[in-house]
């Protein structure tokens, strides 16, 4: 059984260092680090990514993550933020031990190769809460995509994201993550035409 301990986690890169937060309770410690050292300074664009789906979080921890996120872009609106990801456990560490038999490591070369590290499915959370997960994931992907990334695409990706990042910032901002069909939509064509996503 999994003891009810809030974590977050949110990797901070500025060029050649990095800071990792991932702390319990982060969200006051992070206010307080994002307001001092890193998103205040004018020249700085921050990349940002997350981490969502731990051991313990709740729905209450998710909303924080969201309001974090969202404070940091009214610091420092450069800020770039890559999504926020499903924590998959890739190997045991302090996280696992928190899981017990909820969760077991892959045990051959074999089994490694197949953990889906950008669709994985906690089994320590519902499914409805990882079907939310997993939105959130996708509709981050579009609505926090760096910009300068964006302006290297040709004309017809450019449009395309365009609008899917117009559906997706609608969904931020109204933390609407059901039913992410145009997301979904988009997912197929992709990994039809890549063969991967």
């Amino acid at each position: 059984m999994v003891k009810n301990k809030s974590l977050c986690s949110c990797v901070i890169s500025l060029g050649v260092f990095s800071i990792c937060l991932t702390t319990k309770p982060i969200h006051s410690l992070a206010r307080a680090s994002v307001r001092l050292c890193l998103f205040s300074l004018p020249n700085i664009e921050p990349y940002v990514s997350w981490m969502s789906g731990f051991p313990t979080e709740t729905e209450e921890d998710l909303k924080k993550t969201f309001d974090l996120r969202d404070e940091m872009n009214r610091t420092n609106p450069k800020t770039q933020h890559f999504g926020i990801f499903t924590y998959t456990p890739l190997s045991p560490n302090s996280l696992t031990d928190l899981l017990g038999s909820d969760f077991m490591p892959p045990q051959s070369l074999e089994e490694w190769g197949n953990v889906d590290v950008f669709h994985f499915c906690p089994t320590w959370h519902s499914e409805k809460y990882v079907e939310k997960l997993h939105a959130v994931a996708a509709v981050t992907k579009y609505v926090f995509y760096p910009q300068m990334r964006v302006k290297e695409w040709s004309l017809g990706y450019r449009l395309s994201y365009g609008i899917l990042n117009r559906l997706a910032r609608f969904r931020w901002k109204h933390r609407f993550f059901r039913y992410p069909i145009e997301l979904k939509i988009v997912d197929s064509l992709t990994k039809k035409s890549r063969g991967y996503l």
